[in-house]
């Protein structure tokens, strides 16, 4: 029998059995749902926890010299830049507080640091131009705090020096905190305190940080404060790994539970339909074409089915707010279809080989 008579006969066999048929793409539908309402929320709540681990400031290794050496020396915030799986750094010396420079020092007081680094990785430029060296940005909220017209004026502190505003900023996560101030360029010999890191991922926290402090080759460790993300992105893999077991076994056990049944559902359908079956094989069918046609009776509803319970588990779990990964939705009407193929192998084959003329003969 061809490939196209196979199909055509397997779809007048479905038609023709509507029962069978039905409880066939049900059970179909019924393990898309399943999965999607429980793995696939499952699945969701995973990818939601991983984003926020795998967010910049979870990502942060930030080094502070607490001692008197220039530890943090340009050469090594330079290297460190420039390191793989270094998404973005920069460093900065201890805040310096500044005022507006037209109010005098009695008005208020901002911290200014001077940063040292690529500043597009820390601040977003809402105005005016990036800085030159004795020139600052001043955040948004500084601006206002200072009574400042955005980017025009000029900062000055106590001891003498003055830095013209060229532009306004807003800070990038994690670097909130200099929302708070203005930003300088450093010069080579300004003394750098703080070095923050940001790793392409949370699990290259530890080799970035061993890195790090090679370069930094500090004499006395106890002059540098390690803030690191290394236990979260231990963290991170152990989340991982038990909400993917929990998952899997979840879904072995609802693919289980519907092939069972979907076995027991095609076996019934062949035992009613053994005569018609058996003329089959009286006619010159062979076993193979018998296997082939219950298994592609059975497949052809579920895949109805597996559309079906996805589309609904899809528009359920959206309306909960946890819309799993659509490559996670295609994987389970897949499996689902496999599942109801696998389960109509056992009862297939023995219907094809049972012996014709004994089935003919049984009334």
């Amino acid at each position: 029998m061809k490939p196209l008579e196979l199909l055509r006969e397997a779809w007048a066999s479905a038609l023709a059995q509507k029962i069978p048929t039905f409880m066939i793409a049900a059970l179909a539908a019924a393990m898309c749902l399943t999965t999607l309402l429980t793995v696939g929320r499952t699945a969701s709540a995973q990818a939601d926890v991983l984003a926020a681990l795998e967010g910049a400031g979870s990502r942060t290794l930030q080094v502070v010299n607490t001692g008197d050496g220039a530890l943090l020396a340009p050469a090594v915030v330079d290297a460190t830049a420039s390191l793989s799986g270094v998404e973005r750094s920069l460093a900065r010396t201890s805040a310096n507080d500044t005022y507006n420079a037209s109010v005098g020092p009695g008005g208020t007081k901002v911290p200014t640091w001077q940063a040292r680094g690529d500043l597009t990785g820390a601040v977003t430029l809402t105005a005016g131009r990036w800085p030159r060296a004795g020139e600052a940005l001043v955040s948004t909220q500084t601006a206002q705090t200072l009574g400042l017209d955005a980017a025009v004026g000029a900062l000055a502190d106590d001891n003498g020096h003055e830095y013209p505003i060229v532009g306004a900023y807003t800070a990038r996560t994690p670097f909130t905190d200099l929302d708070a101030g203005a930003l300088t360029p450093a010069a080579d010999d300004a003394e750098l305190r703080t070095l923050d890191v940001i790793t392409t991922t949370a699990g290259q926290a530890g080799t970035v940080q061993t890195l790090v402090l090679q370069l930094i080759a500090a004499p006395d460790p106890t002059a540098l404060t390690v803030t690191s993300p290394t236990t979260l992105a231990d963290l991170q893999d152990q989340i991982t790994g038990d909400v993917a077991a929990f998952g899997a076994g979840l879904l072995l056990l609802v693919l289980a539970a519907g092939a069972i049944l979907t076995t027991l559902v095609v076996l019934a359908d062949t035992l009613v339909r053994r005569k018609d079956l058996g003329r089959r094989r009286a006619l010159g069918a062979s076993r193979t074409a018998i296997v082939t046609l219950v298994t592609t009776r059975t497949v052809l509803p579920a895949a109805f089915g597996a559309l079906a319970g996805t589309l609904v588990g899809l528009l359920l779990v959206a309306r909960m707010g946890a819309t799993p990964p659509i490559a996670f939705c295609a994987g389970t009407a897949v499996l689902a279809l496999l599942a109801a193929g696998l389960a109509a192998l056992a009862p297939a084959v023995i219907a094809a080989f049972r012996d014709p003329v004994a089935v003919l003969r049984t009334p």
